[in-house]
């Protein structure tokens, strides 16, 4: 029984390996059929590829290939003269927004420079004035020494006194003599108080001076716009200067200034109240 079995399992295998040849060689038949078709059918769309090429292909003509290329020369060259035409334009506008800053600056340099200018030629008036006063001042002070002189006192009281020794004859001879004593002893003590008034009043010229210097120096100081502290500084040493001022022109006038003189002297005497007055007022 195992034999036979064998022997069947073997007569299939046979058969089956009969049949696996003869199949592969029907395909190889098929196959190569296959590709004996499909090699006619490619030389077959070549060969109508060639043939319909030429006319599915249209024919150009060399002049219209010519017109063509001017065409796209001139649109080339429109084309870069709008964008040089744009190039300028921009550079124009830039032009144009550089010059009106340039003439702003221009304006505000120039609107600076005249406000400076007329500021220094307000400080030149405001320092002639501020001289003309000075000088007003000056000249007040001296006419105010002129009144102070010895001879303006004494010149008076020495002509009365020759004019009494003069006139023997005179009947009031004591009585003159003796108010011509009393006189004299009361002009020692305004001659002494005189060269102490003298004194104070050059005093008071020179602190005067030093007054109008550190005005000056303030003003000075202010337009150039200097450190605080310095100002104050300056300040103080003004105030200190217009108190040593007052206090020296209150103690610059003789005892007798007071009007007391003789009519010839009374308008003098007005005009140096009036101006010791001013002076007064000026420096309080």
């Amino acid at each position: 029984m195992d034999k036979v079995g064998y022997n069947g399992i073997a007569n299939l295998k046979h058969h089956h390996s009969q049949y696996k040849e003869h199949i592969m060689n029907l395909l190889n038949d098929g196959k190569s059929s296959i590709k004996s078709i499909i090699n006619v059918i490619d030389e077959r769309v070549r060969n109508f590829d060639q043939s319909t090429v030429p006319y599915l292909i249209p024919q150009r003509d060399g002049q219209l290939e010519d017109h063509e290329c001017r065409d796209v020369a001139a649109l080339l060259l429109l084309s870069q003269q709008k964008k040089r035409h744009l190039l300028d334009r921009n550079m124009n506008a830039a032009l144009q927004q550089k010059i009106e800053e340039l003439q702003r600056n221009l304006m505000q340099f120039l609107s600076r420079k005249l406000d400076q200018e007329t500021k220094y030629e307000k400080a030149i008036v405001s320092i002639g004035e501020r001289k003309l006063i000075t000088h007003k001042r000056d000249e007040s002070l001296k006419n105010l020494l002129k009144k102070t002189y010895l001879s303006r006192w004494i010149g008076p009281l020495y002509k009365s006194g020759n004019e009494v020794d003069s006139n023997p004859n005179n009947e009031g001879k004591f009585l003159n003599k003796r108010t011509s004593c009393m006189d004299f002893a009361r002009m020692k003590i305004e001659i002494s108080t005189l060269k102490e008034s003298m004194e104070s009043l050059e005093c008071l010229t020179s602190s005067i001076h030093r007054l109008r210097l550190s005005l000056f120096k303030t003003k000075k100081s202010v337009t150039c716009e200097d450190v605080v502290s310095s100002i104050s500084e300056v300040l103080n040493e003004i105030i200190n200067e217009a108190k040593f001022v007052k206090t020296a022109l209150g103690s610059s006038l003789p005892i007798s200034w007071s009007g007391e003189g003789d009519t010839g002297y009374t308008g003098d005497n007005a005009s140096t109240g009036t101006t010791h007055q001013e002076c007064t007022k000026g420096l309080g």
